[in-house]
């Protein structure tokens, strides 16, 4: 995939942390180096906890990233999802995929695959 400055794309997390293992954060594309290797600027994180006004930049393979999916919220509304449909949820800012486990009138229940013991219950969906 050919990238280009301003594209969002997304980067699997936990290489570094395996805390975020199967998740996805969010980064624009600032440079792109013979269309293999791009700079990227974190939607979400910060480089340094301290200092507030600088996003984190980093440095990948395009093999690395994936382009941005889109937010399906509202082509798909929480009330249409079904148990074991897959949905994205942002929390922690964060992409995590899981899959819908309960559903309820006015919210969902989301387990998310390695983190067995660990569902939350969602009453608004960000999901893609």
């Amino acid at each position: 995939m050919n990238y280009k400055i301003g594209d969002t794309v997304e980067v699997e997390g936990g290489k570094d942390d395996p805390g975020f293992r199967d998740s996805w954060s969010q980064y624009k594309v600032t440079k792109v180096v013979k269309r293999r290797i791009v700079t990227l600027q974190s939607l979400e994180f910060l480089a340094d906890a301290e200092d507030d006004s600088s996003p984190l930049i980093e440095v990948k393979r395009i093999d690395e990233i994936r382009p941005a999916l889109e937010d399906d919220s509202v082509k798909f509304p929480l009330a249409e999802r079904q148990c074991g449909d897959a949905v994205d949820v942002f929390k922690d800012g964060c992409w995590w995929t899981g899959r819908v486990c309960k559903c309820y009138d006015d919210h969902i229940t989301v387990m998310f695959p390695r983190e067995s013991l660990f569902s939350q219950q969602w009453s608004k969906l960000f999901a893609k």
